[in-house]
């Protein structure tokens, strides 16, 4: 009878402990997971880049990479030598007369 107490005390104990990390890490990192997932969420919505054509009138164009940080450029490069294009060649990306905005 004794050593049936002891087992039965060991796996309380178990699932005690089990239990207490379960609903330490549910609930007390649920606070924490939902302020970083919105300082991501802010920080990615304010810093990103994106890829562009600058075209001369002889359809000579050079893409480039526009970065931007908290509203405006931070940096602009090129990301392709200077290429003649067909003359009913239209860049498909939307166009914006900000480069961040």
């Amino acid at each position: 009878m004794g050593n049936h107490r002891i087992i039965l005390l060991l796996v309380l104990l178990l699932v005690l402990a089990i239990g207490g990390g379960l609903y330490a890490t549910y609930f007390l990192s649920a606070v924490t997971g939902k302020a970083v997932i919105s300082t991501e969420k802010e920080t990615l919505l304010k810093d990103y880049s994106y890829t562009t054509a600058i075209c001369n009138s002889d359809n000579e164009c050079i893409d480039i990479i526009i970065t931007c940080k908290n509203n405006s450029v931070s940096k602009i490069e090129p990301s392709s030598d200077l290429l003649k294009l067909p003359e009913d060649w239209q860049d498909i990306r939307q166009k914006n007369s900000s480069y961040c905005s």
